[in-house]
This record gives structure tokens, C-alpha cells and sequence, in this order.
């Protein structure tokens, strides 16, 4: 009844199933006779190890003569010869009366497949990381770093493994900031408040100057949905805005040295307007003089005298 119960369960398993004992197979089922190629009656009486490659024979050996019940990772060969990896769990138990081995085998062909893809895309996303040229760091809801790029390592003059697992507010911000943004955050993640898309903050750096740097964030959230963090990105902004306040300096400047020049000119212009003034006065004056003479006596006036009222 149980050898019975033992076939309907593996014939319905989407695995492969196969009793050995000492490596010899005593019986299996039709999934595990499909992944590797052959036909049922073609397993049954061979070698578990004619169904392992070569680089995986120890390690298959050694569980299984440790009675070994976790499940790990091999390499199956095919009955054409060619290889795949599989996940093997193992388990000793007694069967028609004998003590054997029952084990599970899946083909993970695919599933190794869209691991090596998500690889291939982390490790193109951790280059763009690498050289991106704004810091980027990811803050989980506890406030501590789970990720930091170079660009933010050597902005803030950390090693990576000095920032990873640290807690960011207590790291980098300065004191006066800390209880601020440390209650922004605790609403952020309790999502009573959206991100700010862009804001500008100061950063202390290892050496304890600080840098005032532009961010952009985001959330994090998991496939459920709930907030797991944030994901900022940050420009270092220090030197431009140096440059800005350092313009805006000679610009006022420039128009406090305008507005002098233009009063300047304009004394200089009411100095000359004073002495045409004085001049002009002086010569009608002298003129008016001559003329009183002439008129009250015509004969004390001089051809000299005359001469110079002509030129006034």
C-alpha cells in the first residue's frame, strides 16, 4: 500500500523522483526519466552517478553517503551528453524493507537563467553607479545606508564599508539639522507626506567641512507596496554656489561703484556749472562798469578801456 501511495505521489510530481540504493536506482518516476532524456525503463537499474556530471560526483557522493537532507545545487548530464544544473533533496528511508535514499530532482535551467539575467542587469546598474558622477545612496527605514556609490564615498571622504550600515542622519548631517530631518523622515516613512522632489542641504564630510548638496528623491517600496526606504541622488553643490554668492558680491559691488561715478560726475558737472556761473558774472559785471562809465563820461573812457569792453 505504501510502495502504492509512493508511485501515485510521484507519478503526480512535477520533479523528478528516484530511489537508489548505493547508487544503484531501484525505481523512479516519469519526470525524472523526461529531464534527463530517457525513457523509464532506460533509468531504472542504473547509476545515480551516470546522471551527474563529473564536477558535481563528489559533492553528490558525499551527501548522500552523509545522509545529507537539505536541498543544494549540481550539475545533471543528459542523456546526449550535455549539462544543465539542478537542485537535488535528498532524504534515507525505508522502502519494500530496505533502508534507501529518495530523491527530488528539479531542472533549474530557468530559474538559473533569470538569476544570471537580474546579475547581468545589477552589475550594468552598479557600473552606472560606479560612474556616475552624482552621489547616490539608499536609506532604509530605519535610517541606516544600504547602498553608496564612489561619487558619494568620495564626496564625503568615507570608505564604503564606513558608511554601509551606518545610520546616515547621525553620520553626515550636521547637529543643528539632525532632530529636523530625522522627523521628515519618520513621517516619509510612515507615508503621511510625499518626498520632496528637489531640496538642498549641507552634508559633514569625514574631515568636518561641510558640503551643501542638491537632492532628488524617491521611495522605496516593496512588491506589496509598503515603504522600505529611500533612493536619493545628490549633486554637489558647494563650489557653485560659492561661485553664485561670490557674483552676486561683484555684482553689487559694481553697482555701488556705478551709482558712485554717476555722483561724481554729477558734483564734477555742478563744480563746472559754478565756476561758468562765477566767471560769467565777473565779466558782466565789468562790462556793466565800463558802460555806466561811458555814458556818465564819455571823455575819461580809453581806446584801451574800449578795447577791453569789446573783447568782454
Amino acid at each position: 500500500e505504501s510502495e502504492e501511495r509512493f508511485r501515485s505521489l510521484s507519478g503526480a510530481a512535477f520533479e523528478g523522483i528516484v530511489v537508489h540504493e548505493g547508487g544503484k536506482i531501484l525505481d523512479a518516476n516519469e519526470a525524472y526519466a523526461r529531464i534527463f532524456g530517457y525513457e523509464l525503463s532506460e533509468v531504472i537499474g542504473a547509476q545515480v552517478l551516470d546522471h551527474v556530471a563529473p564536477e558535481s560526483r563528489d559533492l553528490v557522493s558525499r551527501n548522500v553517503q552523509s545522509d545529507y537532507a537539505s536541498p543544494y545545487e549540481a550539475v545533471g548530464v543528459r542523456k546526449d551528453g550535455s549539462t544543465f544544473p539542478v537542485e537535488v533533496c535528498g532524504k534515507t528511508i525505508s522502502y519494500r524493507g530496505r533502508k534507501v535514499r529518495v530523491a527530488a530532482t528539479r531542472d533549474i535551467t530557468e530559474r538559473k537563467q533569470a538569476e544570471e539575467a537580474l546579475r547581468a542587469e545589477r552589475d550594468k546598474a552598479q557600473k552606472y553607479l560606479d560612474v556616475a558622477e552624482v552621489i547616490f545612496v539608499a536609506i532604509n527605514t530605519k535610517g541606516q545606508v544600504t547602498l553608496i556609490n564612489p561619487k558619494g564615498c568620495a564626496v564625503l571622504g568615507y570608505e564604503e564599508k564606513d558608511v554601509l550600515g551606518k545610520n546616515w542622519f547621525d553620520l553626515v548631517l550636521p547637529a543643528a539639522l539632525r532632530r529636523e530631518v530625522r522627523a521628515v523622515f519618520r513621517k516619509l516613512m510612515a507615508g503621511e507626506i510625499e518626498p520632496v522632489e528637489y531640496y538642498e542641504n549641507p552634508v559633514r564630510t569625514r574631515c568636518g567641512e561641510e558640503r551643501l548638496i542638491a537632492w532628488h528623491n524617491t521611495v522605496l517600496r516593496d512588491d506589496a507596496g509598503d515603504i522600505v526606504g529611500t533612493l536619493s541622488s545628490g549633486e554637489d553643490v558647494t563650489e557653485r554656489r560659492r561661485a553664485e554668492e561670490a557674483l552676486r558680491e561683484r555684482e553689487g559691488e559694481l553697482r555701488q561703484l556705478t551709482a558712485r561715478l554717476l555722483d561724481v560726475q554729477e558734483e564734477e558737472r555742478r563744480a563746472v556749472a559754478r565756476e561758468l556761473h562765477d566767471e560769467i558774472g565777473q565779466l558782466l559785471t565789468g562790462l556793466s562798469l565800463t558802460l555806466e562809465t561811458c555814458v556818465r563820461s564819455p571823455r575819461q573812457v580809453t581806446t584801451d578801456r574800449l578795447r577791453e569792453t569789446q573783447g568782454l
